[in-house]
């Protein structure tokens, strides 16, 4: 498990661990906003981002009224935040009501007996806030 600084962008943590043979097998880097829209249909609004690759998820957070909704999108972190606040922004019908940073996060995989030796390695980067083992495992029928 590692932990990113704040200032840490998604193309270098991706570069990063693809060139040094580990594997990412959860990322956290993004942001979410907590939205009000001015429809009560959230299905429209899956449809309408739903070309967004940079959308994690989008849900409601309120049982629709007349014709409000209170939505939440996950944005991965491919963005700035304000790239995608802008991105949001140019939605008419969408307001944002606040919107955050939640912690950067990776689960790393690496090849079996170098777990130790990456956690050392990795706390010594300047852009690793933390680093622990997790869960070392192995696939029984290697």
């Amino acid at each position: 498990m590692v932990g990113f600084v704040d200032s840490v962008s998604y193309d270098f943590v991706i570069n990063y661990f693809n060139s040094n043979d580990l594997t990412i097998k959860k990322l956290h880097l993004g942001h979410v906003f907590k939205i009000k829209a001015d429809s009560n249909d959230i299905e429209y609004y899956k449809k309408f981002f739903s070309n967004d690759t940079t959308i994690k998820w989008i849900n409601q957070t309120s049982v629709p009224e007349e014709d409000t909704l209170e939505l939440v999108i996950i944005f991965n972190g491919q963005n700035d935040i304000e790239f995608d606040r802008q991105k949001i922004d140019k939605v008419t019908s969408l307001k944002i009501i606040y919107s955050y940073h939640e912690m950067k996060w990776a689960l790393i995989g690496c090849k079996k007996g170098n777990e130790k030796y990456w956690v050392k390695k990795l706390k010594k980067l300047s852009f690793i806030e933390f680093a622990e083992l997790n869960l070392i495992t192995y696939d029984p029928w290697e």
